[in-house]
């Protein structure tokens, strides 16, 4: 049985409370212990060809602004490694689930059903929404075995989104439980894109003899530092994946981070990359990138291209250190286009996306500490010195503007992650929910209690390295009326 602590985070933050919940720092890491162990070696696929296609959710309702989808948590065979099978947790029997695509100012209707051996529920990460809605805190009750809910809410704000259950998190999307939403925006500028394909990043750990994932919650590397898998995912599919292209032409790709800690750090070598939105919002402007870091939880709308005819660009995630003390891995390639021998096209991309104003400046400020220390052989993952649920719950107005500073006093980085609301960083236009915050550093935040349809209520707040989440990094913010 869950306990009332235990309904939407899962076992971790349970032991870290019975641990004390409280306690400065960090103790016996730093530079040596599991932050300087090596990840799992990484299989290396095979180049292959394919596609970058993902399944999209069917709308079953005639109405041109509501969008009514059905979906069911169930194990389903999976095959990773080609001729080798796992039982995975799935949205209706593929992974990633479902993509749900909606155009701004529909209402979504999602009927779900919990065939899962063990209790879960559905968080809608970074859309604004109802608080009952949300899928975590307390207003959500998991959905036990065989059990429905109807989620129900208003598109509110154009960009791409994901889902994925907030029980067990570290397990339960570990496991396959994960999916993306796109909300269109008819008023976008027009892209002269061919494609605009999600392209959903994850990792997994697998028996390479027989392809089974192997469950590693008790690893004590991964306790620490999360868990990395030793197979790199694209839309579910082992990666290095090559996709047929013509040089020149433009692909938008909708980046989605779904791994439980790994950190991508994306190049494309031998093309060019240009990004347009961060998390649910277009940038001001198209910005070239040589590399663009995607933490987990994160997302990252881009436009990719070959720059020549038969060559080919790989996209990669290169090594990235995310710890004092930690190894960098070497480069995994994600996505290969190859180029046709057909002479390139030139097409230019808008010089303009979408103005922003930054958020007024707030005299209302809070410091929000990371840190962690350790209970015997475990870790815990502490917000102002305390675990969850120890950590003292912030009250804040609807309507309102905060500034919060993120000081992260680890050896490690944290992505940070807000329900319910955006944030600007300070000094930005940017409006995000996933932020990166690295070690030893502070990120000030411009945190934006903006009032829409039931968003009074407990938001939850969180690193989302989700073994960090379930070890006590997590808290709420209570959003008054």
């Amino acid at each position: 049985m869950l306990t009332t602590s235990s309904r939407w985070i899962g076992a971790f933050a349970v032991l870290a409370a019975a641990g004390g919940g409280c306690g400065g720092g960090h103790e016996g890491h730093g530079s040596g212990g599991p932050h300087a162990m090596p990840a799992a070696a990484m299989l290396t696929p095979e180049a292959w060809s394919g596609s970058l296609a993902t399944v999209t959710a069917t709308d079953t309702n005639v109405d041109p602004n509501v969008v009514e989808v059905t979906l069911r948590a169930t194990p389903a065979e999976i095959e990773y490694l080609p001729g080798k099978r796992t039982t995975a947790w799935t949205y209706g029997g593929t992974v990633p689930g479902p993509t749900i695509r909606a155009k701004l100012g529909d209402r979504i209707l999602v009927h779900f059903r919990n065939d899962l051996p063990e209790p879960t529920t559905i968080h809608w990460h970074g859309l604004r929404l109802p608080n009952a809605m949300d899928g975590a805190g307390p207003a959500a009750t998991p959905i036990p075995p065989g059990g429905t809910f109807d989620y129900a809410f208003d598109a509110l704000d154009a960009g791409t989104y994901w889902y994925h259950p907030h029980v067990a998190s570290n397990e339960q999307v570990d496991r396959g439980l994960y999916g993306a939403i796109v909300i269109d925006d008819p008023a976008e500028p027009a892209l002269p894109v061919v494609a605009d394909e999600m392209v959903v990043l994850d990792d997994v750990m697998l028996d390479a003899a027989t392809g089974v994932q192997t469950a590693m919650k008790d690893d004590e590397r991964a306790l620490m530092m999360g868990l990395e898998g030793n197979l790199a995912l694209v839309n579910g599919r082992r990666s290095n994946v090559g996709v047929a292209v013509r040089a020149g032409e433009w692909r938008r790709l909708r980046l989605l981070s779904s791994a439980n800690a790994r950190y991508f750090k994306l190049s494309l070598a031998g093309g060019t990359m240009i990004q347009l939105a961060t998390d649910g919002t277009l940038l001001e402007a198209p910005a070239p990138v040589s590399e663009l870091l995607l933490v987990p939880g994160e997302r990252a709308d881009v436009v990719v291209r070959v720059d020549s005819a038969s060559n080919t660009a790989t996209l990669r995630a290169v090594p990235y250190a995310r710890a004092v003390g930690s190894e960098p891995t070497t480069a995994i390639d994600l996505v290969r286009l190859v180029a046709s021998a057909e002479p390139p096209v030139d097409v230019k991309m808008p010089a303009a996306l979408r103005p922003h104003s930054p958020l007024s400046p707030s005299s209302k400020t809070r410091t929000i500490r990371l840190g962690e220390r350790t209970d015997g052989a475990r870790p815990v993952f502490l917000i102002n010195d305390a675990a969850f649920p120890a950590v003292p719950t912030i009250d804040a107005k609807l309507g309102s503007v905060e500034e919060w500073a993120i000081q992260n006093e680890s050896d490690m980085d944290h992505p940070f992650h807000l329900h319910g609301f955006f944030f600007q960083p300070v000094d930005t236009r940017v409006r995000k929910d996933t932020v990166n915050v690295p070690a030893k550093t502070t990120v000030r935040l411009l945190v934006d209690f903006h009032a829409h349809a039931g968003a009074a209520g407990s938001w939850m707040y969180h690193c989302h390295i989700l073994e960090h989440a379930e070890g006590g990094m997590l808290a709420e913010v209570m959003v008054n009326e």
